[in-house]
């Protein structure tokens, strides 16, 4: 596999796992969890980040100590019930603060997903703010992405991931993280597994805006829209989820 496609996988694998961790813990979770954790550990290493390394095997062994019940009761302690949480999973409730540029995230996130053909499964329970479904639509970015570098899909379909990615991060995924982290890290008290989690979205999320040069935006009046490119222009079959 191609470097520039095996570091795309790399960086999709670990959107992966993150994304499915940030959603309520069903039966089966744990075990699913456990298997990526372990895919994740190799893409660490792999990616010459010794810190995102370190900080994904503390995950792995975290999730070696604890239950399937002690993963939900863990889940709503930090997270409780409500979307206007103390620690909220939701962009929107973070819409206020000034590294938003407004509110309105849902329709424009509602954009960005139809540009690249994904629809919302039925059996989704969460909003499309949801920081669970915003981190697995850049595990579909990035897939997009190795998948149009490994099949020789020619730079300009790269080159649309690679813009879906700088936009979707700068409007909305990493500043919900940066928002997210910052009350995740209080309501954990540096303990458990989604204190571990935190830690290990953050670095990727760091990484990836040093990787793709993204910068948080400033206030203004008027949030970009979604991209206007459709999904076929990356060159690689559409996920739903």
């Amino acid at each position: 596999m191609p470097v520039d496609s095996q570091e795309a996988l790399n960086r999709s694998v670990i959107y992966e796992l993150v994304s499915s961790a940030f959603l309520y813990p069903a039966p089966g979770t744990l075990e699913v969890l456990i298997d990526k954790a372990s895919q994740v550990q190799l893409a660490a290493s792999e990616m010459g980040s010794p810190e995102l390394a370190e900080a994904v095997s503390e995950l792995a062994a975290s999730l070696a100590e604890i239950d399937e019940a002690v993963l939900v009761h863990e889940y709503v302690t930090v997270f409780g019930h409500s979307m206007s949480s103390e620690c909220s999973l939701y962009e929107e409730e973070y819409a206020d603060s000034e590294i938003f540029q407004k509110s309105g995230s849902l329709a424009d996130l509602k954009g960005f997903y139809a540009a690249f053909g994904v629809k919302p499964g039925p059996e989704l329970k969460d909003r499309l703010d949801h920081i669970g479904v915003e981190l697995e639509f850049m595990h579909l970015l990035t897939f997009k992405e190795s998948y149009a570098q490994f099949h020789g899909h020619g730079p300009d379909k790269v080159a649309v991931c690679r813009e879906a990615q700088v936009n979707f991060l700068t409007n909305h995924l990493a500043p919900l993280v940066k928002a997210l982290v910052k009350r995740l890290s209080t309501r954990t008290g540096g303990r458990g597994f989604y204190s571990s989690l935190g830690q290990v979205l953050e670095l990727q999320i760091d990484r990836e805006m040093d990787l793709l040069k993204v910068e948080l935006p400033t206030p203004s009046p008027k949030r970009p829209t979604g991209p206007r490119e459709m999904d076929e222009e990356c060159g690689a079959p559409s996920l739903q989820g």
